[in-house]
């Protein structure tokens, strides 16, 4: 790498939101480190562009999440003109279609590290002939990468034990995760003033023990079983309530039952979508984060929850249970376990001494591997390493204002 030559680094989302809540602030970093600094994904609106065009080059790309034949094809034909312009130094990819829209766009970017950023496997909850589908596209997303970043050190042996990736191209960095827990909203000072906010809102009694979910409301994520779960204890203990913080993910709903039950009872709140300060509110006033997914890539909420000084109770399953020390920062359970997870719920709600030793330790490990500043360097770190340069070879005017 020549010296004093901005670093060309693209970084693709397949939607906008996605882009905000993992990419982002990493983005942003590069760029005061003095990369040069381009954004694709769906759905730039004018707040979008707003933040990010002031220190990067913003591309619409035409790309939706599911499957979409007719933004795939735009997709790819316009990434191809981008990249064969651009001759970026880095493509940086994530989310399943946008992944698989750069993987075949590889020829076009043949002089670019091209990064896999793989926060998750798609197939893993599928079965029959689509699951054989969505591996041989992850398999093949793999292939045209020159490397792979596992979201953590089980999902990147599950990668490599799944013949998706051969073991010298995929690597973790630091611990694990995305960009880590920003503290600034996650703030545990005010951790009080939410609990007291957030409970005279919804009417809830300072004596009321709180469950809390967050994450997408759909199969996958456990739902079921939680529901189930806490409509047992529901009718054991009348002093609790469960918040289910996120949206309805039609893709893959819950049972209808469940869901119309959750609907009907006056113990069960639905927020829908809402800002990552929102979340911090909720969580809050919750007294325990319960995560039952059967499958995830390394749980940010997980991390978030523990910088809010929450409990967590999740799944023996590969990321949630490398963010969570099970007896130290919370308590794993089996998939798919309706009982180990009603029992695990019952058993902590009537343990303040576990709770609060889980609290405490959840924060620390936090602030030790999970920070945004951490993080943000880890990924810069692992660039620089990459590309085989040292920090002072990086031009640092580069400007988009």
């Amino acid at each position: 790498m020549p010296q004093n030559k901005p670093v060309k680094i693209c970084m693709i989302t397949t939607i906008a939101k996605s882009f905000e809540c993992f990419v982002s602030d990493s983005a942003k970093n590069l760029a005061q480190k003095g990369f040069d600094v381009t954004i694709m994904c769906n759905d730039m609106d004018k707040a979008f562009l707003d933040k990010h065009e002031s220190f990067a080059r913003c591309i619409p790309l035409p790309a939706k999440r599911g499957v979409d034949p007719v933004s795939l094809v735009k997709s790819v034909r316009l990434m191809r003109k981008v990249f064969r312009k651009e001759n970026f130094d880095i493509v940086q990819y994530s989310t399943p279609n946008a992944a698989f829209y750069c993987a075949l766009s590889a020829h076009a970017m043949k002089n670019s590290f091209r990064v896999y950023n793989q926060w998750g496997l798609r197939y893993i909850g599928l079965k029959g002939i689509k699951r054989f589908i969505f591996k041989m596209i992850e398999k093949y997303t793999c292939l045209r990468s020159t490397h792979v970043i596992s979201t953590s050190p089980k999902n990147m042996q599950f990668n490599i034990d799944e013949g998706l990736c051969p073991k010298d191209k995929i690597s973790v960095i630091g611990k694990g995760g995305t960009i880590g827990v920003d503290f600034s909203v996650y703030d545990i000072n005010k951790k009080e003033e939410y609990r007291q906010q957030v409970r005279q809102e919804y009417g809830i009694g300072d004596n009321t023990f709180v469950f809390s979910f967050v994450g997408r409301v759909n199969a996958d994520k456990g739902i079921n079983e939680l529901i189930r779960a806490y409509r047992t204890l529901s009718n054991k203990y009348s002093n609790t309530k469960l918040m289910l913080i996120g949206m309805e993910d039609n893709a893959n709903p819950p049972e209808k039952s469940l869901m119309n039950w959750a609907k009907d009872s006056d113990k069960v709140i639905l927020t829908g979508v809402v800002p990552s300060l929102r979340v911090a509110q909720l969580m809050a006033a919750s007294d325990m984060m319960v995560h039952p997914t059967y499958r995830e890539g390394f749980s940010m909420v997980i991390q978030e929850g523990m910088a809010m000084e929450l409990p967590v109770l999740t799944t023996d399953v590969p990321g949630p249970n490398e963010v969570v020390v099970d007896g130290e920062t919370g308590v794993l359970v089996p998939a798919h376990s309706c009982e180990a997870l009603q029992q695990e719920m019952e058993a902590l709600m009537n343990d303040s001494e576990r709770r609060q030793k889980y609290t405490k330790n959840g924060r620390q490990r936090v602030e030790q591997h999970f920070s945004r500043p951490v993080m943000l360097e880890n990924i810069y770190e692992n660039y620089i390493k990459l590309l085989g340069i040292e920090e002072k070879q990086i031009e640092t005017n580069v400007s988009y204002s």
